[in-house]
């Protein structure tokens, strides 16, 4: 008879939350996890929620998908948007599933504001207007992201001074609440906050030093391109996708685009994906810090082992209380 997996023992189904840059190596480290307890990987990643771009979202193989089961990947075609409150609704599928076969989940991913969606509570906020969202696009094109904050500054100077001057993307949800409710972000929803939706996860957040890193990324994103990324773009296109679709505005992706019109060479658009997605891992970093603070960090050698790195991540797991791991062999 074939031994049952191993159970991880927690309040809820949701373990811990590993946590941590592009590139830090959480995925490696997650199917050691994973496959070693007995979880199932929960990705809390707003990229993998795509279908038709695996190797430009990175997501898991096939062999990986099959060793380990994976959820919230593979849900919506590039068109279709996916807000914060969108995936919040998927990960509570998610959640009533392995409740009901008292299954248990490892969250693991660097998207910051979907965690802290699903842990923190969100305002009932309205849904994406493409039509507002097109209209910033074009002041983006035209006057950059200081467009946004004069306009948001004019209408709510609240919400423009907590929001980052570079943070297009809050920028541009800000003000389109403002336009479609007339009320703003900040302040004017207390009383409505959505609950949250898990309580008391342990976050454990890997880190390398800067050097490493960036080393890492810039092998990544050879390795994508190696991998096809540049068919798999094409491929999107072909199938009718518009070059500003949500799910195409992925590092990586975007910035092949000017080489697939013929605009730069190929070198250019690899220079351009591996310094923005040193930057994507810097604004990673920067939210980790200030949302993260309490959590536990693992910094990562980079002649560190998936596997001892795994090893530091259940002995920190077994020191907290309400946490208890059973692995093959006895109870960790």
């Amino acid at each position: 008879m074939n031994p049952q997996p191993a159970a991880a023992h927690a309040p809820g189904p949701i373990v811990a939350y590993l946590a941590g840059a592009t590139a830090v190596g959480k995925s490696d480290v997650a199917l050691l996890l994973a496959a070693k307890l007995g979880l199932e990987i929960v990705s809390i990643d707003s990229r993998q929620i795509y279908r038709g771009l695996p190797i430009g979202t990175a997501q898991p193989s096939p062999a990986e998908r099959a060793a380990v089961r994976h959820h919230l990947l593979d849900l919506l075609d590039p068109i279709e948007p996916c807000s914060a409150g969108a995936f919040r609704l998927r990960f509570g599928e998610v959640l009533d599933d392995l409740k009901q076969r008292g299954a248990r989940g490892l969250a693991v991913g660097g998207t910051g504001l979907y965690w802290e969606a699903i842990t923190r509570g969100l305002h009932p906020l309205p849904p994406a207007s493409r039509e507002i969202r097109a209209r910033h696009e074009e002041i983006l094109r035209t006057e950059g992201t200081e467009g946004l904050r004069r306009r948001l500054e004019e209408l709510d100077p609240t919400d423009a001074a907590r929001i980052g001057r570079r943070d297009r993307q809050r920028l541009s949800r800000a003000l389109e609440v403002l336009e479609l409710t007339g009320r703003g972000m900040e302040g004017n929803w207390r009383g409505e906050l959505l609950p949250p939706m898990v309580h008391d996860v342990p976050a454990v957040v890997l880190s390398r030093g800067r050097g490493d890193l960036y080393r890492r990324i810039e092998q990544r994103c050879d390795r994508m391109l190696a991998l096809g990324l540049l068919d798999e773009v094409r491929q999107a296109l072909a199938r009718g996708f518009p070059e500003d679709a949500p799910g195409l505005r992925t590092v990586g992706v975007r910035e092949l685009l000017p080489f697939l019109r013929g605009e730069v060479p190929l070198q250019v658009a690899r220079d351009q994906f591996v310094r923005n997605s040193r930057r994507y891992a810097k604004r990673q970093e920067t939210w980790i810090r200030h949302h993260l603070g309490d959590a536990t960090q693992i910094p990562v050698a980079p002649d560190t082992t998936p596997e001892a790195t795994m090893a530091q991540v259940i002995a920190h797991l077994e020191t907290l209380p309400g946490v208890r791991l059973d692995t093959p062999g006895g109870a960790g």
